[in-house]
C-alpha cells in the first residue's frame, strides 16, 4: 500500500486587519497635535494592544491615517501617542474606526486531528484560543473545554515556539472541521497588529 502524499500539511494563516465602530469626529481637530475630539470614546482603549486601541480615521480619503491611542477624556476626546498629520472635522464628520487584528483567517481542519502551530518572531505576547464552525463561511463560535466547561486556551504564548496541541486541546479540537485561532480570549483580544503570521502542520 502506497504512502498517503496528505498525511501531513503544512500551511499558514494571517491576523488580518478588521474594521469596528469606534465614533466620528465632532469638533475640528488640527493637524500638529495630538488630540482629536470625538463625539463617544466607549469603543476605543488606551492599553497597548486592546482592542480599540489602533485607530484609523477618514478610511479611504485623502486624509487617511493610522494612529495609536495614547489616553482618553472620556466622552470628548482621545490623545494620540503621535501628532496628527492632518486636519479633521466635524463638518464632513470624519469617521474614526477602530483597526484591530485580533482572529485569524480559517483553517481547513476536516479529514485531521493533530494540529502544531509555529509561533512567528512578530507575535505580540498572548494566549491563542479558538473560534470554531461546522462550515467554512458560518458562523464561528468560541471553543470549549466539555472537562473543564471553559473556553478552551493555549498558555500565554511568546515569540518564536512551537505549540503542539496536546491532551484536553487536541480532544477538544479533534472533530472540529472548520477553526479560527484568536490572539487573547474571547472579549480581551490582544491586536497582533505587527501582521503575525503562523505557519501550521495538520496531521491525520
Amino acid at each position: 500500500m502506497g504512502l498517503d502524499p496528505e498525511m501531513t500539511l503544512k500551511h499558514k494563516v494571517v491576523f488580518p486587519d478588521v474594521y469596528s465602530t469606534g465614533s466620528t469626529v465632532d469638533v475640528d481637530s488640527a493637524a500638529g497635535q495630538t488630540v482629536l475630539s470625538v463625539a463617544a470614546t466607549t469603543n476605543f482603549h488606551a492599553t497597548d494592544g486592546n482592542k480599540g486601541w489602533r485607530v484609523i480615521i477618514n478610511r479611504g480619503g485623502d486624509r487617511e491615517e493610522e494612529c495609536t491611542i495614547a489616553s482618553i477624556n472620556a466622552g470628548v476626546s482621545i490623545t494620540m501617542d503621535e501628532n496628527l498629520v492632518y486636519t479633521h472635522t466635524a463638518a464632513q464628520a470624519d469617521v474614526v474606526e477602530v483597526l484591530w487584528a485580533g482572529l485569524s483567517e480559517v483553517i481547513t481542519k476536516k479529514h485531521y486531528k493533530r494540529l502544531a502551530l509555529f509561533i512567528p518572531s512578530t507575535w505580540i505576547t498572548a494566549k491563542i484560543t479558538f473560534a470554531g464552525c461546522i462550515t467554512k463561511d458560518g458562523t464561528y463560535l468560541e471553543v470549549q473545554s466539555g472537562i473543564a466547561g471553559a473556553e478552551l486556551e493555549v498558555a500565554s504564548m511568546v515569540a518564536s515556539k512551537v505549540v503542539g496541541l496536546d491532551g484536553i486541546l487536541f480532544q477538544s479540537l479533534e472533530a472540529i472541521p472548520y477553526l479560527k485561532l484568536r490572539s487573547g480570549v474571547e472579549g480581551t483580544e490582544v491586536d497582533q497588529y505587527s501582521d503575525a503570521e503562523i505557519e501550521y502542520i495538520i496531521m491525520r
